[in-house]
């Protein structure tokens, strides 16, 4: 049986989802360009310690740099999902508005005493 609440209440989770995905790649992006940055960071700081221009705050700098850049590319992949949530509450909620839109009433009120039903067009007599 049809009931719209249920087309409400997913799109109402789809926007809510939507606004914890960005948070949630965010995040992940971070994570993953922070490990990324370790990754790298250790061997430009045993390089520089081989050519004996040892800067500590080298591997530092390059962890939060790879970092900031994998933030900011799960923000971006984040909103991309985001956005397609988003767009697919906003389809259901159009189906839904359509279907309000050319649902027909449930019950017609029954013609009163004193109308006339419409007249048609045509020979008073049937034909034979």
């Amino acid at each position: 049986m049809y009931d719209p609440s249920v087309l409400k209440e997913f799109a109402a989770r789809m926007y809510s989802r939507a606004a914890v995905v960005v948070l949630t790649w965010t995040f992940i992006g971070i994570l993953i360009g922070l490990v990324g940055g370790l990754v790298l960071g250790a061997p430009i700081v045993a390089a520089l310690d081989n050519a004996k221009r040892v800067d500590k705050d080298a591997a530092l700098i390059v962890v939060l740099v790879v970092g900031a850049i994998g933030g900011g590319l799960g923000f971006a992949i984040g909103s991309e999902k985001a956005f397609w949530m988003r767009l697919e509450a906003q389809k259901v909620l159009c189906m839904l508005q359509t279907e309000v839109n050319t649902r027909k009433p449930r019950t017609l009120k029954p013609p009163t005493p004193t109308e006339q039903p419409p007249a048609t067009e045509g020979p008073d007599e049937p034909v034979v």
